[in-house]
C-alpha cells in the first residue's frame, strides 16, 4: 500500500518536461555568464585550461527524479548539478590554483574532494567539485528540485581521461560487474595515472625553478653593465679569479654525479657565491664528454667571469661554448656584451647578428646591439633595435627605458 502511494506521487513526465523546456533558456544564460567570468579569470592568472559546459538533459534530470521518488525520498531531492562546468588543466598545481581563484571570486557553498572517498586498495577518479552560488535574480523561473548553484569540476587531463573511461567501463547500463582481479587492475592503473600527475608537476616545478635562476643569472650581467656609470670600463683583472680555477678533485666524476654538481653550481651562481660556482663549473667541464653540456657550462662560467670583470676570460669561455655548440645563441649574446665592455664594437655587433640569425625573436640580442650602436653614436640604428625588441615583447622594460635615453639624444 505504501509503495502504491509513492508511485502515485511521481510527477507527470509531460508536465515536468514542459516546465523544464520553458525554464532551460535561463539556465543556459546563467551558465554562459558564469563560464565567461571563469575564462576571464583564468586568462588573467595566465592559466591554460579548457572550460567545458553542459546543462543536464531532461532525460538525465527526470531519471534522477524517478530514482528518488521510487525510494520514497521525493521530498528530499535537491539537484545541484543542473548547470555543470568542467575545468581541465595539465598540472596539479594549476588545479589547486584554480580552486583558490574560484574561492576568491565566487560564493562557494560546498567543496568535495572525490579522491578522499577511496582507500589505497580502491579505485576512483580524483576530482574537485565546487558548488558556486548563482547571483541573485539570475534565475527567476526555477526548474523543480534544482538548487540555485552551478557545479564546477576541476580535473587534470589525466584525471579527466580516467573518469571518462571509468564511466564507460563501470556505469554504462550494458556494463557487467567487475570481478576482484579486474578491480585490482583498475586500482593499479589509477595509481599509475595519479603518480604520473605528480611527476609531471615535479618536472614543471623544476623547469620553473631553473628558469627563475637563469633569469637571476642573466640579470646579474645586466646589473653589471648598468652599474658602470657612463660606461667606465674595467680592464684590470682582480686577484680572484685565477687564470684557470683548479678543480678540487681530478678523479673521474660518475655520470649520475654530474647532474648533482650542475645543480650545486647553478645554485652557487644564483647565490652569487662565484668562487664556488667557478670551482664546480670547472669540475663539470673537465669531467663531461658531452659537447652540449660543455657548451652550457662554458657559457655559465663565462657569465661568472663577466660579473667579476674578467672580460677576456669570459670571452674565452663564451667562445668555447660556441665552438662546442654553434647554435648556442645565448653564448653569442654574452660574448657580444663582453666585447662591448672592451670597446671592441665591431666584434660585438657581429656576435649579436650571429645570435639573431640563429634565433630572430630575441629581445636581449636587439637590446644588446642597440647599446653598442648607442656607444658608436649611431642613434637611429639604436632606436630601431629598441623598437624591434619592444615589438617582440612590449613589456620589456630595459628596452623601454633605453629608448627614452636614445630619443633624448636624437631630439
Amino acid at each position: 500500500m505504501a509503495s502504491h502511494n509513492i508511485i502515485d506521487e511521481i510527477p507527470s513526465r509531460s508536465t515536468t518536461k514542459a516546465i523544464y523546456n520553458r525554464c532551460r533558456p535561463q539556465y543556459e544564460m546563467a551558465q554562459a555568464k558564469i563560464s565567461r567570468k571563469i575564462r576571464k579569470l583564468l586568462i588573467g592568472h595566465d592559466i591554460n585550461a579548457a572550460v567545458r559546459i553542459r546543462i543536464k538533459t531532461f532525460d538525465s534530470y527526470f531519471n534522477k527524479v524517478l530514482r528518488f521518488y521510487n525510494k520514497g525520498r521525493g521530498k528530499d531531492l535537491v539537484i545541484n548539478d543542473l548547470i555543470g562546468i568542467r575545468i581541465i588543466c595539465s598540472f596539479l598545481g594549476d588545479l589547486y590554483a584554480i580552486k583558490q581563484i574560484l574561492l576568491q571570486n565566487f560564493k562557494v557553498t560546498d567543496i568535495e574532494e572525490k579522491s578522499s572517498q577511496f582507500s589505497f586498495k580502491e579505485f576512483g577518479y580524483d576530482s574537485i567539485h565546487l558548488q558556486l552560488l548563482l547571483p541573485q535574480g539570475l534565475i527567476t523561473n526555477e526548474i523543480p528540485y534544482s538548487s540555485p548553484v552551478c557545479e564546477v569540476q576541476l580535473r587534470t587531463k589525466l584525471q579527466d581521461a580516467w573518469a571518462e573511461v571509468e564511466h564507460e567501463i563501470i556505469y554504462k547500463k550494458d556494463s557487467s560487474p567487475l570481478n576482484a582481479q579486474l578491480r585490482r587492475k583498475l586500482a593499479s592503473l589509477n595509481a599509475s595515472l595519479t603518480l604520473s600527475d605528480i611527476i609531471f608537476q615535479e618536472i614543471r616545478d623544476q623547469q620553473r625553478e631553473r628558469l627563475k635562476r637563469d633569469q637571476i643569472r642573466r640579470k646579474s650581467l645586466q646589473d653589471k653593465i648598468e652599474s658602470i656609470e657612463g660606461i667606465q670600463y674595467v680592464h684590470e683583472v682582480p686577484d680572484f679569479p685565477d687564470e684557470k680555477p683548479t678543480p678540487s678533485v681530478h678523479t673521474k666524476v660518475a655520470d649520475g654525479a654530474i647532474d648533482k654538481l650542475l645543480f650545486d653550481a647553478l645554485d652557487a651562481h644564483s647565490r652569487q657565491d662565484y668562487k664556488e660556482a667557478l670551482r664546480l663549473y670547472s669540475i663539470i667541464l673537465e669531467a663531461s664528454h658531452d659537447d652540449k653540456v660543455k657548451s652550457v657550462i662554458s657559457n655559465h662560467r663565462g657569465m661568472v667571469y663577466f660579473v667579476l670583470s674578467s672580460y677576456e676570460l669570459a670571452i674565452k669561455d663564451f667562445t668555447h661554448a660556441i665552438q662546442t655548440n654553434p647554435q648556442n645563441f645565448r653564448a653569442y649574446n654574452n660574448r657580444g656584451l663582453a666585447y662591448r665592455m672592451l670597446k671592441r664594437y665591431d666584434r660585438a655587433i657581429e656576435d649579436f647578428e650571429c645570435s639573431l640569425e640563429i634565433h630572430p625573436m630575441q629581445t636581449d640580442a636587439y637590446h644588446g646591439r642597440a647599446q653598442v650602436y648607442f656607444e658608436l653614436e649611431n642613434y637611429p640604428n639604436a632606436l630601431q633595435d629598441c623598437n624591434k625588441a619592444l615589438n617582440i615583447e612590449p613589456d620589456f622594460k630595459p628596452a623601454a627605458r633605453f629608448k627614452q635615453v636614445i630619443k633624448a639624444r636624437l631630439f
